[in-house]
């Protein structure tokens, strides 16, 4: 990544935030586009939409790839804070702008920041992550450019309150099956790798899941024994804390296959239920 230019759409949201750093360590010059300014040192903040065709056009000029993140997300539709036409606005047509734009300008390389909700179709969140992979894959074809499109499960992380009020809270979701923030940044960041070495045209796609702490012996030990008895067996060294907590979820983690992304960018998830006990321990 040293001295190539990244632009990041939605750059001072969550994972903007975390993944601006992360580049920047390895020597990439960073520029975000975002309604809100991103006060960070060596981060070049425009302020401004990605619905703004004119704003997007200057961005794109000059840079090497472009992590498309800015989106309404799925708690934004679960909650019903966002309409069905902001949706379409922001993820469709925000999404438009960002890759018309990188065609004119000669930029061949797009991360797309898609989800696992594709598999929700048909509702709001995921229809537009459908839609905006298949404006990726004709954008490919049509340009010749290289777009991977990442569908990382929901990673909002606990910092954030205007979602979770508690460490204990986020924790209870995680444990249903869910990846860390910072392995999405890792895989976001892995995906920016493989594009650097790519050429000609490119549209692939690949789930980004948490560590796969259990395997399917364990699950189906879960099962059968309980949640209870089962993580008090298999971490001992946590039964404190989870008896403090009353920590004991009733159904082991649904898990996302993670070859396809293993084969396609090199993506080694870090963050699974022993990460999640550790940090319980510490913050909970």
């Amino acid at each position: 990544m040293k001295g190539k230019r990244v632009l990041l759409t939605g750059g001072a949201g969550d994972l903007g935030q975390r993944l601006c750093p992360r580049l920047l360590g390895l020597g990439a010059s960073i520029c975000s586009l975002d309604p809100v300014e991103f006060d960070l040192p060596g981060i070049k903040s425009m302020r401004g939409s990605v619905l703004d065709r004119d704003v997007v056009s200057r961005c794109v000029i000059g840079q090497n790839i472009v992590v498309h993140i800015a989106a309404w997300h799925g708690f934004h539709e679960f909650t019903g804070s966002k309409s069905p036409q902001e949706f379409w606005d922001l993820n469709m047509t925000g999404t438009f702008n960002v890759l018309q734009s990188c065609a004119e300008s000669g930029v061949e390389k797009v991360v797309f920041i898609s989800s696992t909700s594709v598999d929700e179709w048909p509702g709001v969140y995921g229809t537009s992550k459908v839609l905006g992979e298949e404006l990726c894959k004709a954008y490919a074809k049509r340009h010749g450019m290289q777009i991977l499109a990442l569908r990382p499960r929901a990673f909002i992380p606990w910092t954030n309150k205007a979602v979770y009020q508690t460490f204990r809270e986020w924790a209870d979701w995680f444990a249903r099956g869910a990846v860390h923030i910072d392995d999405v940044v890792a895989g976001t960041e892995a995906a920016c790798a493989t594009l650097l070495r790519s050429s000609g045209e490119l549209f692939d796609w690949c789930e980004l899941d948490g560590k796969h702490t259990f395997v399917t012996e364990e699950l189906a030990t879960w099962h059968e024994i309980g949640g209870v008895r089962f993580l008090q067996q298999r971490f001992p060294e946590f039964a404190e804390v989870m008896q403090a907590k009353s920590f004991f979820p009733e159904a082991p983690p649904s898990y996302k296959e993670l070859e396809r992304a293993v084969a396609l960018i090199g993506y080694s998830p870090q963050y699974g239920f022993e990460e999640l006990l550790s940090e319980l321990r510490q913050f909970g």
